[in-house]
C-alpha cells in the first residue's frame, strides 16, 4: 500500500509555508523506470525510482500537497480563466473559418484557410517541452505575463489586416503568434496545477480543462453576433481584445507556483524517457488521437452548411460541442481519480473515434446536435486527462519538461490533421473518406493507450 505522510521538504528547497487543508497527502510518484517495483494503493500504481534522464532531487514523498484550500482552488481559477482565452479562443475557430471562406479570404481555398486554425493548434501545443522545462527551472510569471500581452496585442492586429494585408499576413499573426504565445501560457498554467494536487489531481485538471469548454462555447457565439453587427470584423477583434486583456490579468494574478526548481540534467528535453515503453506509447497515442480529434469541430460548421442548414444555425454547431465538452472535462475527473486516469482517459477517447464515424450520416438537425453533444464529451475528457495520465508517468518536480515532450509531439498531428482533412474534403466533395482518415487515426491512438497501460502494469487490467 501507499504510505501517506507528511514530511518537510529539503533545507536547500524551501517550499512556502501553508497550513495543509485536512485532505493533504505526500505519495510516492509513478517514474519510469523498467527496475521499479511497482506498488498500488489509494494514489494508483507507484514504482520507486526517478525516471530515466532525470537528476535525484525533490522526490514527491518529500512534497506536502494541500489537495485543497483556498489558496489551491485559486491557482485552478486561474488555470481555468487561462483555458477560457486560449484553448477556448482558439476552439472557436471554426467561425472564422466559415467567414473568412465567404469574405476577406474567399479568395482562398478551404484547406488553405484551415492552416490558419492549424497552426494555432501547433503553437499552443509545440511550446510545451520549453514552457514545461522553464517551469520546472523557475520561470512561470517571466513567460506567463509576456505570452499573455502579446496574445492580445495580436487581436488589435489582426483587425487591420483585411485592409492591410493579404493571406500571409492572417497566417503569421493570427496562426503564428497568437498561437505560440497562447502555448506560453497555456502550458504552464496547466501544469502548475500538480504543484498543488496529488489525490484529487483528476478533478483539478478537469476544471481547469473546462476553461476551453466555457471558452470554446462563449466566443462562437460572441464573434458570430459581433461579426454580423454594425460593428463588423475590425471591432469584432477589437471587442475580443479587451475581454482577453481581463481575463489574463486576473488569471495572472491568481496563479503560483509552490515547488521550487528542479535540476535535472538533460536540458529541455530527457529523451531517456523515449526508452521508457509505457511513455513512448502513451506520446505515440496521443500523437494519433490529435491527427484526427479537431477536424470535427473545425468543419461541422461548414458541414450544416453543407447539408441545408441556414449558416446562422449551423454555427451553434460549434458552441454545442464546446458546451458539451464541459461535461467530459469535469465528470471524467471525478472518475480518474477512483479508476485511475488512463482507465478513463481510453474509452472516452474510442468514443469520439466511433462518433467521427457516425458524423457523415448526421444529415439534419437534430441529428448533427446529438453528434456535437456526443463528440463534445469525449473529446472533452482526452483533453482534460492528458496532463493526469503525464502525472501518473513521473515525479512532479519533472513534470513540466515530461508533459512539455508529449504535448510538444502532438503539434505536429494538430499541425497536420485538419489540413489533411480539408485536402480530402476539397478532393472528394465528401465527409465520408474525412471521418474515415480522422476516425481511424483516433482508435489507432486508443490502442497505443491500452498497449502503455499493459507495459506499465504486466497485465490488460489493473488502475492505471
Amino acid at each position: 500500500m501507499v504510505t501517506f505522510r507528511t514530511t518537510t521538504a529539503p533545507t536547500e528547497f524551501p517550499i512556502p509555508s501553508e497550513k495543509p487543508s485536512p485532505s493533504s497527502t505526500v505519495v510516492e510518484s509513478p517514474t519510469l523506470s523498467p527496475h521499479a517495483t511497482w506498488t498500488h494503493g489509494e494514489a494508483g500504481p507507484v514504482p520507486h525510482q526517478d525516471m530515466v534522464g532525470e537528476k535525484p532531487g525533490l522526490r514527491d514523498a518529500d512534497i506536502e500537497f494541500p489537495d485543497g484550500g483556498l489558496r489551491a482552488w485559486s491557482v485552478v481559477l486561474g488555470g481555468f480563466l487561462v483555458s477560457v482565452g486560449t484553448f477556448g479562443m482558439i476552439n472557436a475557430w471554426g467561425v472564422f473559418q466559415t467567414y473568412y471562406a465567404s469574405n476577406v479570404l474567399s479568395y482562398k481555398s478551404t484547406s488553405d484557410i484551415a492552416w490558419i486554425g492549424s497552426l494555432q493548434y501547433l503553437g499552443i501545443f509545440l511550446p510545451g517541452v520549453v514552457s514545461g522545462r522553464l517551469l520546472d527551472m523557475g520561470y512561470f510569471h517571466s513567460q506567463l505575463i509576456p505570452a499573455a500581452v502579446l496574445i492580445v496585442v495580436c487581436q488589435f492586429i489582426i483587425a487591420e489586416l483585411p485592409e492591410r494585408s493579404g493571406f500571409g499576413a492572417f497566417i503569421v499573426v493570427q496562426g503564428l503568434l497568437v498561437g505560440f504565445s497562447a502555448g506560453f501560457v497555456f502550458n504552464p498554467s496547466v501544469t502548475v496545477q500538480a504543484h498543488w494536487w496529488m489525490r484529487r489531481r483528476g478533478v483539478a485538471f478537469g476544471f481547469v480543462a473546462a476553461g476551453s469548454s466555457v471558452g470554446g462555447t462563449i466566443f462562437p457565439i460572441m464573434i458570430r453576433r459581433l461579426l454580423d453587427s454594425s460593428l463588423g470584423f475590425r471591432w469584432t477583434l477589437r471587442v475580443m481584445g479587451f475581454v482577453l486583456l481581463f481575463i489574463f490579468t486576473l488569471a495572472c494574478s491568481l496563479l503560483r507556483t509552490r515547488i521550487p526548481p528542479h535540476p535535472s540534467k538533460g536540458g529541455i528535453f530527457n529523451l531517456g524517457a523515449f526508452k521508457e515503453a509505457q511513455y513512448t506509447f502513451y506520446v505515440l497515442g496521443c500523437f494519433l488521437v490529435v491527427l484526427g480529434l479537431y477536424t470535427p469541430l473545425t468543419y461541422i460548421d461548414t458541414m450544416g452548411v453543407d447539408v441545408g442548414l441556414s449558416s446562422d444555425l449551423s454555427f451553434y454547431l460549434i458552441s454545442i460541442a464546446n458546451a458539451s465538452s464541459a461535461i467530459g472535462r469535469i465528470v471524467p475527473g471525478f472518475i480518474s481519480d477512483k479508476i485511475g486516469p488512463l482507465n478513463t482517459q481510453a474509452p472516452l477517447t474510442a468514443l469520439a473515434g466511433v462518433m467521427v464515424f457516425i458524423w457523415p450520416v448526421c444529415r439534419s438537425l437534430g441529428t448533427l446536435i446529438v453528434f456535437a453533444i456526443l463528440y463534445g464529451i469525449a473529446n472533452g475528457a482526452y483533453v482534460s486527462l492528458i496532463t493526469t495520465v503525464n502525472a501518473q508517468l513521473g515525479s512532479t518536480a519533472d513534470m513540466g519538461r515530461r508533459y512539455g515532450m508529449c504535448i510538444s509531439a502532438s503539434a505536429f498531428a494538430a499541425l497536420a490533421g485538419t489540413p489533411i482533412s480539408g485536402a480530402i474534403l476539397g478532393k472528394t466533395k465528401n465527409y465520408t473518406p474525412v471521418s474515415a482518415f480522422a476516425g481511424s487515426v483516433i482508435l489507432a491512438g486508443v490502442i497505443c493507450f491500452l498497449i502503455a497501460r499493459w507495459v506499465a502494469l504486466g497485465r490488460w487490467w489493473g488502475r492505471f
